[in-house]
């Protein structure tokens, strides 16, 4: 939980920003002739709104008890306050009034995704109740009643960003209407770290209470389920903005190439779209097979220590928990290697072959099917994990109900955990990678078309 949702996420929501900053200017160059200089300052002084309204949000947040109303309330007024100063920069500073109109639209996007999330995650809501009596009929059925959910869900956000993008430039005429929504939907980013920080406190605290022998508690299962609905939330945004940031660097890689158009009727342009959809597919596989082997290893390691000190099952010895800890992070870092460089590779030896207009088909097809599979995966293991809170906060003490729901929850981890958040890396590091070589793929391709 530490590594993966504090130090994991916030990389994660660092390369947003930063990459969100880089293409903001690159496009401004071309915007310097209608709003001066001031252009290229236009995203810090966007971001540090946000910063203000995260200071806003935790100073509310902290005077309400209940967790859950006290996410949603910090939410909704960091929104308030950002939309205030997104108001004042866009009218004083950038004097454009639809700059204001854009960035609003992105931060409404964001705000949506909590309640999407929550929807389709949240320990109580409609779909967990669902699934939590779909698992009183065994395994198999929660499995297919999530598959189910996540699929339904995935579509949700990827109809919001697209929303936010048209209008983006309908309202603006002109793409930097859709730099100024995608730094809306920066501009919680701070909220968000401090309520996906939440959840592996109120983990480790449980952690903690359960290893003093205080046996359960209902204070503590309350806030570990508000803390995962707070973790699929913001896995959920890391996508959506993610997604928003792919979008925008794309179409700074088609203002860098000469805003060339893809023609699908061109086989080199509609086979790098296809090979792109097809990709992620690929890159999840891996990563699932990489968390099974690495599964494999661990339990070997843990049986292992329990076989040959018997005293640690009875609680006289301490586990070696330093061996599991560097089994997981070795695993972690050899096993990324190989899809890394598969995805690396295939996207810049298109790009040398056939030249930045059939890498550009790549690239759109790599957008829409990450967008989509990333959140599929974060909802439905989101979903799992919260039918197995419900299933602990209800007191039912039936096996085979257990048994089904932490079946699902055991699945759900590394959808939601591994495959999806690494699909958002995926997205922007290839899309920023082929910016990063776009002028050597204009000079050098090989059999440019």
């Amino acid at each position: 939980d530490n590594v993966g949702d504090c130090a994991g996420r916030g990389a994660d929501l660092f390369e947003t920003l930063s990459g969100d900053m880089v293409t903001s200017m690159i496009i401004g160059l071309g915007f310097i002739d209608k709003y001066g200089q001031i252009v290229l300052l236009f995203s810090p002084l966007f971001l540090s709104v946000g910063l203000l309204s995260t200071i806003v949000s935790i100073m509310v947040a902290l005077k309400i008890s209940n967790p859950t109303k006290s996410f949603l309330a910090s939410l909704t007024v960091a929104t308030a306050s950002s939309a205030i100063g997104l108001y004042l920069v866009s009218t004083i500073f950038m004097r454009d009034v639809t700059l204001f109109y854009a960035g609003l639209s992105g931060l409404i996007v964001t705000l949506l995704m909590a309640v999407v999330s929550n929807y389709y995650t949240g320990v109580n809501s409609s779909p967990v109740r669902n699934m939590y009596e779909s698992a009183k009929r065994g395994a198999a059925i929660n499995m297919i009643s999530g598959f189910a959910y996540g699929l339904r869900g995935a579509a949700i956000p990827v109809f919001l960003v697209s929303t936010s993008a048209i209008f983006s430039y309908l309202v603006t005429g002109n793409i930097y209407g859709l730099v100024a929504a995608n730094l809306g939907t920066d501009i919680l980013i701070g909220t968000v770290m401090a309520w996906d920080a939440f959840g592996p406190i109120v983990d480790n605290a449980g952690g903690i209470n359960e290893m003093c022998g205080e046996g359960d508690n209902e204070v503590f299962d309350a806030l570990d389920a508000v803390g995962n609905t707070t973790k699929a939330y913001t896995k959920a945004f890391a996508l959506a903005s993610g997604t928003f940031t792919a979008f925008i660097a794309l179409m700074t890689y088609y203002y860098v190439v000469g805003k060339r158009p893809v023609d699908l009727t061109n086989p080199f342009h509609t086979a790098g779209l296809l090979i792109g959809i097809a990709i992620p597919f690929l890159f999840s596989s891996y990563i699932m097979s990489a968390v099974n082997s690495t599964t494999l290893v661990m339990v070997d390691e843990v049986r292992r220590q329990f076989r040959e000190n018997p005293r640690i099952l009875s609680g006289l010895d301490t586990p070696a928990y330093d061996k599991c800890v560097k089994i997981a992070t070795l695993s972690a870092l050899k096993q990324m290697v190989l899809p890394v460089l598969i995805a690396e590779a295939v996207f810049l030896g298109f790009g040398l072959l056939f030249g930045v207009n059939a890498l550009a088909g790549m690239l759109i097809g790599l957008l829409g099917s990450s967008a989509i599979l990333g959140i599929k995966y974060i909802l439905i293991g989101g979903a799992f994990d919260n039918t197995k809170k419900h299933f602990e906060l209800s007191g039912n003490n039936d096996e085979a109900l257990q048994s089904a729901v932490v079946t699902g929850d055991t699945f759900g981890d590394p959808l939601k955990d591994v495959v999806g958040p690494s699909l958002t890396i995926l997205m922007k590091s290839i899309i920023m990678t082929a910016l990063t070589f776009e002028t050597i793929l204009l000079e050098h391709a090989l059999f440019p078309v």
